[in-house]
């Protein structure tokens, strides 16, 4: 956590740029292939824009799982050139929506971050981090995409109040981008 006064208020920073991707798509990541490995897993399919295919291929490489990501043809390059160097087959479509058809029709476990309970679960860990840290919050200001920090930030707190670690969970405020 970085520490920054903004307008007048103290405000607490948690750079999850620095994780391994550059996303905190990593923590999802982490535990969700994590599981399927332990599953016995060995292909996973999923289709993305950007920092979820990217966060997947490196997981799925670092656990010897093979990975296929659908991209739409828009995607940023440097997203699709980063999939390509963690090895997975990038497989290029005509949109996002054609993507999404793709990967969930293809051969292999479908692990999009939106439908693996584990991936939310990976999410929960940046509360308990922020607890670890300093304690209780008042507020957490985060980006929505899909929703899924939000909902494991959500998680990771209600769980510290359930464990009487905490008194009441932070209001949690969603900046849509």
């Amino acid at each position: 956590l970085v520490e920054r006064e903004l307008f007048g208020v103290r405000a607490l920073f948690k750079l999850e740029y620095l994780n391994p991707t550059g996303s905190f798509k990593d923590r999802g990541s982490s535990v969700a292939v994590t599981h399927l490995k332990s599953a016995r897993v060995r292909r996973v399919v999923v289709d993305s824009s950007g920092n979820a295919g990217v966060s997947l291929a490196a997981y799925a490489s670092a656990a010897g799982i093979e990975c296929t990501v659908y991209v739409p043809r828009t995607a940023p390059a440097g997203k699709k050139l980063q999939i390509a160097l963690f090895g997975a087959n990038l497989v290029e479509v005509e949109s996002r929506a054609a993507a999404a058809v793709a990967a969930q029709s293809a051969d292999g476990f479908y692990a999009g971050h939106l439908w693996n309970p584990f991936f939310v679960e990976g999410c929960k860990t940046l509360a308990l981090e922020v607890f670890e840290e300093v304690g209780s919050v008042d507020a957490a200001v985060l980006p929505v995409g899909s929703g899924t920090l939000l909902l494991g930030l959500w998680r990771g707190f209600k769980l510290l109040e359930e464990s009487g670690l905490l008194e009441a969970p932070p209001r949690l405020y969603a900046v849509l981008f």
